[in-house]
């Protein structure tokens, strides 16, 4: 009698492709999402802050340029918050 492959224990093999070893610089993070997608975009400073204004008001602006976004489907972002704990 055999296990069906759902009650099996799992064993991923995960591969890095060569020219996402180094990775991209992050310096901010934005979390959006909709009822279909989960989407976290990290974001890279360019250049250095400025002062602006925003309603009247002085404001510190920030240039960001997405580095890379990530979209998985919802039911995955519980696993994702277990292992970002």
């Amino acid at each position: 009698m055999s296990d069906s492959p759902e009650s099996m224990p799992r064993r991923h093999q995960i591969e890095v492709p060569p020219e996402l070893v180094v990775g991209v610089p992050a310096d901010f993070a934005s979390v959006w999402h909709t009822p279909e997608s989960f989407v976290i975009d990290f974001l890279a400073a360019r250049g250095p802050a400025q002062i602006g204004e925003h309603d009247g008001d002085a404001v510190v602006v920030q240039d960001l340029v997405v580095s890379a976004r990530i979209r998985m489907p919802p039911t995955h972002v519980i696993e994702l918050m277990k292992a970002l704990e």
